[in-house]
């Protein structure tokens, strides 16, 4: 095992020594085609329920990275320019019409951070309605109508991470492919590639979902 495989090891286990962490899970594929899984700690300090390897966690920001593989694979295809406007495709929604620079901002803009968009999910005003309406299921106009004015740069001319580009670039694939995003990444990309147990955090109820925690 090399260094850096087994000083991740050895923190997972240290972590599992301190008995009431939230849970840890590492992989590790070798080059002989072994797999070690190792988990520590607990999925649900409030049950005291152990991780274990087939606990899955939510995967964040990593989605954003389905989306993109989406719009490449629709690039592949010949269904869409990474530098074709955005506004081909969204330009009769209001929503979008009302977004800064909405036709200058191109797909490339979307995956790159560099829209200039700024980003709806720091809205507190949205935080206190997501913990009011927790089963309410967003469109994204709604998301939208939270993004604070203005934009933060012209779309190209600089670079901040942006929830709201990849929220917008869902809406375009969807346009393009005919099909809900998660449908598409689902059937060209993660189950002909064996993704088995990946799946979208689209509801509440997601089965063997390792509870997270925050400071």
């Amino acid at each position: 095992m090399r260094a850096s495989a087994r000083e991740a090891v050895n923190g997972v286990v240290l972590a599992g020594l301190l008995g009431s962490v939230a849970g840890a899970s590492a992989a590790f594929h070798l080059e002989d085609g072994t797999t070690l899984t190792f988990t520590a700690g607990l999925a649900s300090k409030e049950e005291r329920h152990p991780m274990e390897p087939d606990d899955r966690m939510l995967a964040g920001s990593v989605g954003k990275t389905f989306f993109a593989a989406a719009a490449l694979h629709l690039a592949h295809a010949k269904k869409l320019g990474l530098d074709d406007p955005a506004a081909q495709y969204l330009g009769d929604e209001q929503w979008y019409a009302a977004l800064p620079h909405s036709r200058e901002i191109t797909v490339r803009h979307l995956l790159q951070h560099t829209s200039g968009l700024k980003r709806y999910v720091m809205a507190s005003e949205l935080w206190k309605r997501l913990l009011e309406e927790r089963d309410k299921v967003w469109t994204v106009p709604e998301l939208l109508a939270y993004l604070p004015a203005g934009g933060l740069f012209a779309p190209g001319a600089g670079w901040a991470y942006c929830d709201t580009g990849y929220l917008v670039l869902g809406e375009v694939l969807e346009r393009v492919s005919g099909k809900d995003v998660y449908d598409y990444v689902r059937d060209n990309l993660l189950e002909p590639h064996g993704f088995e147990h990946t799946s979208p955090s689209d509801r509440r109820d997601l089965p063997a979902l390792a509870q997270g925690y925050t400071a």
